[in-house]
Order: C-alpha cells, then sequence, then structure tokens
C-alpha cells in the first residue's frame, strides 16, 4: 500500500501549480522559506530584485564600484601613494634628473612636493627618502653621517638609537627597518644584539639606560652591587648569551661566571665563582671570588651556621617576657 504524500497548496501568478512535497502551513520548504524573509513581508512567491551595480564616485570614472566607493584602479592608487589622484594631467612623465638627463619614464606616483615619478624613481624615495639616491655611490655618505634617528623610549633619557648598518634605510638601522616594514617599530623594547664584538655588548650591557643591569648598595659591600635584570631561574643565577663570550669561550652562560672571564680570564677546571655578597644574580668583579669546591662549601655552611643562629636569637627576642639575663643564657647554651 502506497503512503499517501501531500503536496504545496500554491499556485504561481502563472497558474502553475507547485508539485513539492508539503511542509508545513500548506506550503512546500522552498515557498515557506521564502515567505520568512524580511524583505518578503510574507509573500511566498518574493522575487529578490536585481542589484543595481554603483559606479565609481570619482568624477569622471565610470568603471563599477569595489571598495569604499571606488574602482579597482582608485583603490590601488590609494594603498601604493595615500590619494586617488591618477595621471592627471594625462601623458605625465617621471621628473628626476639622472646624470645630467631627464628620466621621461611614465608617471606612477609622486612626492610629497607633487614631483612626479616613475616606478624605480619612486621606490627610492620610499625607502631612502631620495629619488636620485644611489646606495653604492652614497653609501659612504648614508652610514658615516646619518646614524638611526628612532628614539629609544624604554630608556629615561628617550635618545636616539645611533646605530649604523647596511639594509637600513637613511636615518633608520637595518634592524627599526625591519620593525618598521613589519607594521611597528616598537620602540618600547631593546633591539637584539646581533652582530655585535664582545666589547661591544659588554659596553651595552653596562649603560645603565638599557635596563640590563642596576645597582644595588649592600651594607658590609665597599661597591654597590651589579644585578642582572633579565633572565634568572628558579637557582637565582642570571642567564646571558652564549654569544658574549664568542669566540673567546663557548657554552658559558652564567652572567657572574662570564664576567669573572671577561674580566680575569679562564676559569681552571673543577674550581667555582663565588659571590662574597650573597646576591646570586650579581656580576659586579669585585663581588666574585674564584675558589676551589671546598672553599665554596666550607664558606656556605659558616654562612647557613651564622645565618640560623641569628634567625633563632631574633625569635627569642620576640617571645613575651624575654629577658636579658634569660637571653644570654639562651645563647650561651645555643654556641
Amino acid at each position: 500500500m502506497t503512503r499517501y504524500s501531500r503536496l504545496c497548496t500554491l499556485t504561481s501568478p502563472e497558474g502553475v501549480r507547485c508539485v513539492r512535497k508539503h511542509k508545513g502551513h500548506g506550503m512546500c520548504e522552498y515557498h515557506l522559506a521564502n515567505s520568512k524573509k524580511p524583505a518578503a513581508n510574507g509573500d511566498p512567491f518574493y522575487v529578490r530584485p536585481p542589484s543595481v551595480q554603483k559606479v565609481c564616485i570619482i568624477e569622471g570614472c565610470e568603471k563599477d564600484q569595489v571598495a569604499r566607493g571606488w574602482c579597482d584602479k582608485h583603490v590601488t592608487r590609494f594603498y601604493k601613494t595615500g590619494t586617488t589622484d591618477l595621471l592627471d594631467p594625462p601623458g605625465q612623465t617621471c621628473a628626476t634628473i639622472e646624470d645630467g638627463e631627464l628620466c621621461g619614464k611614465p608617471r606612477h606616483s609622486k612626492t610629497k612636493e607633487g614631483k612626479p615619478l616613475c616606478v624605480n624613481h619612486g621606490h627610492k624615495y620610499r625607502k631612502w627618502g631620495d629619488d636620485n639616491f644611489d646606495f653604492y655611490r652614497d653609501s659612504e655618505f648614508l652610514l658615516e653621517t646619518l646614524p638611526c634617528q628612532v628614539p629609544l623610549t624604554y630608556r629615561d633619557d628617550n635618545r636616539i638609537c645611533g646605530r649604523v648598518g647596511k639594509g637600513g634605510s637613511i636615518g633608520m638601522c637595518a634592524a627599526h627597518h625591519q620593525r618598521k616594514m613589519d607594521g611597528d617599530l616598537q620602540t618600547d623594547k631593546p633591539l637584539a644584539l646581533v652582530g655585535l664584538t664582545t666589547e661591544e655588548r659588554y659596553e651595552v650591557y653596562m649603560d645603565r639606560g638599557e635596563k640590563y643591569i642596576i645597582d644595588k648598595q649592600e651594607i658590609f659591600m665597599d661597591d654597590p652591587c651589579w644585578l642582572w635584570q633579565k633572565v634568572c631561574p628558579s637557582r637565582g643565577y642570571g642567564i646571558i648569551s652564549e654569544r658574549f663570550l664568542l669566540p673567546l669561550v663557548k657554552g658559558e652562560n652564567l652572567i657572574h661566571r662570564a664576567f669573572w672571564i671577561y674580566h680575569n680570564g679562564p676559569i681552571e677546571k673543577g674550581r667555582h665563582v663565588h659571590h662574597l655578597c650573597r646576591n646570586k644574580n650579581c656580576c659586579n668583579p669585585n663581588h666574585l671570588k674564584n675558589w676551589s669546591n671546598w672553599d665554596n662549601i666550607e664558606e656556605a655552611s659558616c654562612y647557613k651556621y651564622v645565618n640560623t643562629r641569628r634567625q633563632t636569637i631574633e625569635e627569642w627576642l620576640n617571645e613575651d617576657g624575654m629577658t636579658i639575663r634569660k637571653l644570654r643564657q639562651l645563647v650561651g647554651n645555643y654556641d
């Protein structure tokens, strides 16, 4: 026995009966969904009117809109030059004079002053700031007289970078130029110390404005501690890049050992660099001493005994009813 199936009850304005399967409210799935569209107002035979393509809003342009009311050509021009101005007047050519001759190539962009430039000279103008710049001819001028002018906002004095190097642009070192190409100069972050010698790295580390090291005066030391402010793992010892001592020593990344080697030479096998100031992240060479393993263990044991004794006496002093006579008896028995 064949099961009865209801059909759509609607008939089109042209008199054609719908033969689709019934879904609900006497209509098929297509007409039911069509009637629920906001623009249909309940009409199951609603047909969306054809869209009218708008033309570019730039006067005189009759191309279809793509974005911001502009055609594809004006959008491309805007993202390249910051303006929708095309080659107006038409036929304009590059006005750069190179080696005494006018370039004369078709205009592609223009300077802030309105000077027309071709593709090649426009690229030079955007990168070097001079449409007639020749790197091989002007590289000595670039590297010696125009250091990087980017301000370092992470420093307290906000001084300029001042670095020079190949691969950058006029008034900008290679590192800041790469950050600019990535979209953010990040002047609040120090640059990576890449390509520097050991002496140059040491000068950067010792510059307090770079905030690698801060000074802290301990009462029992003559000069302040140099406390390392970068990576300090759970053990408390500062970590430095192994490149600092290359090619002198390989694999040395503890800051206090690296600074000792830099000032006093290599460390003999089996010996340790001890902190007289008891600050594990201190790298002041005056606070470091090259000891044997036994000397290091003996000093650490004495320090532990003295420190524990001091803490115990402080606890006794804080007890209620403690007197001088009783305290002397407790200290005498402890020793």
